[in-house]
Parts: structure tokens; C-alpha cells; sequence
């Protein structure tokens, strides 16, 4: 509903929000069915009586998130950029994939570089970047004026650390398993605290393996934390994981993370 958007959008900008971002690009099957996400792409008209509204409500910069659409030569998503731009959509994200594919398959860069032809606003690409060759190898391949990297940044949230220091023609920075496992307790904690103890740890269930991704022993890790229920027990379950990878890497830094736990 556009004028419930555009309310929603009035209470985002009194809050403080810097962008206001209309996600469409979301496939997850409880979402569609609300007729949200990736389903308002089926919509022209909605989604336009929508981006006119928020537009209208609101004085910060709009983007929006799309997919391809529903159909896989990307035409949803051309004419969903045309009828953006028309309505002063500032920018526009685009991760290459249907809404059907979710993360199945591969992203298909192409889309991404007939969207960025079609309109004069700029374009962020999105999908398949888990490399920093990846992000250099879609903004040549593609033309887009952004990269956005989702995904991958679970795995190795220091990605756009080492973008940023090729962009600027610096060394990449190596990463420690000291900084690794240091970066992985302070986002347990965190967690807990903005969730609390036992909410938080479930969710770590599925997403310290994210981190340990390519490891030695991560297969084992990933298996293990399917049971963790407390702040201790996670915290343990990471020191002894981290303490037996940097056995096999370099040897002495688990006395330096046994100590800091």
C-alpha cells in the first residue's frame, strides 16, 4: 500500500535514517506471499504508486534493491529501473538472480550492465562478489558505478577492508587468527547483549559457521554448534576451535586467545 509506505518512510526520516532503501529484491517465500519483496516486481503499477509516494514523503536520498525479476532475461528489472528513475529514485541495487533462483545458480553480471545502459542514475551491483577480484572484475565487466557484497562479507567481514585498500593502491591488510577469533567474540557478545543470552546463542547456531568457512575442522565446528544454548558454552566451543587452527597455521597465538578468555 503506497500511502502506508509512505507513512512508514515519514517515521524512518524522524528517526534519523541517512537513505531510505525499498528492498524488492527479497525471494524468501514468507515475504513473497505478503506480496512483498521481490513480488512487488510483478507489479509495475504498485510499485510505481509506491515509489511516487515515498518520494513525495520523504527530502533524504531513495534507492531501491531489486532481482531480475520473474523472468530471466532480466526485463522486469529494466522496466522496474525505468518507472524508478521517472519517480526521482536516486539509485538503484541490483542483484542479478529471479526471484524463483533465490541463491541458486549463478548471478548473471549482464543484467547488471543493460540496467546501467538503460538508466542515468547510478546502478549497484550485487551478487556472486566473494573476492576483492570479483568486486574489480564487476564494476570492468559491467560498468556499474557501486559494488555491494552481501553474503560474503559473513564469511569474511575484513572484504571491504581489502577493497578499499586496493581502490587507494595499498597492500591488503592479512588478517590474524588472533583479529579473526577477537572480531568473532566480540559479535557473540554483542549479540547477546541486543538479544539476549539464550536467543542470541541459537541464532549463532547458524552463523558462526559463516566465519570458520575453508578452516581445518570447520565440518566438525559446524556440527558442534548446532547445540550451543549459552554465552560459556559458545565461548569455549570458539576458543578451542581457533586454538587448534592456529596450531596448524603458525603455533603460539592460542596462548595469547586462552589468556584474553
Amino acid at each position: 500500500n503506497a500511502d502506508i509506505m509512505a507513512e512508514a518512510a515519514k517515521i524512518v526520516v524522524s528517526r534519523g535514517a541517512d537513505i531510505l532503501d525499498i528492498n524488492m529484491g527479497c525471494s524468501v517465500r514468507k515475504v513473497l506471499k505478503t506480496g512483498a519483496g521481490a513480488a512487488l516486481m510483478k507489479d509495475f503499477q504498485l510499485a510505481e504508486s509506491i515509489f511516487q509516494a515515498v518520494r513525495k514523503a520523504i527530502d533524504i536520498p531513495l534507492t531501491i534493491k531489486i532481482r531480475s525479476g520473474w523472468d530471466p532475461s532480466g526485463e522486469d528489472a529494466f522496466e522496474i529501473g525505468r518507472i524508478a528513475q521517472s519517480c526521482g529514485v536516486n539509485a538503484i541495487a541490483i542483484h542479478p538472480r529471479t526471484a524463483r533462483q533465490g541463491f541458486g545458480g549463478n548471478a548473471d553480471w549482464t543484467i547488471i550492465r543493460r540496467l546501467k545502459e538503460i538508466v542515468n542514475i547510478p546502478v549497484l551491483g550485487n551478487g556472486d562478489v566473494d573476492s576483492v577480484d570479483k568486486a574489480f572484475q564487476m564494476m570492468a565487466s559491467t560498468g556499474c558505478d557501486y559494488v555491494m557484497i552481501g553474503r560474503a562479507a559473513m564469511q569474511n567481514p575484513w572484504i571491504f577492508q581489502k577493497v578499499v585498500s586496493r581502490l587507494n593502491h595499498q597492500v591488503q591488510p592479512e588478517i590474524s587468527i588472533k583479529q579473526k577469533f577477537d572480531a568473532i567474540c566480540e559479535y557473540v557478545n554483542h549479540t547477546i547483549e541486543y538479544m539476549g543470552e539464550k536467543r542470541a546463542c541459537r541464532l549463532m547456531r547458524s552463523r558462526l559457521g559463516w566465519f570458520t568457512k575453508g578452516l581445518p575442522n570447520s565440518s566438525q565446528f559446524r556440527n558442534d554448534i548446532r547445540f550451543l544454548e549459552t554465552k560459556e558454552q559458545t565461548l569455549d566451543l570458539l576458543r578451542s576451535f581457533y586454538c587448534k587452527v592456529d596450531d596448524c597455521f603458525s603455533g603460539g597465538v592460542h596462548r595469547v586467545i586462552s589468556r584474553n578468555l
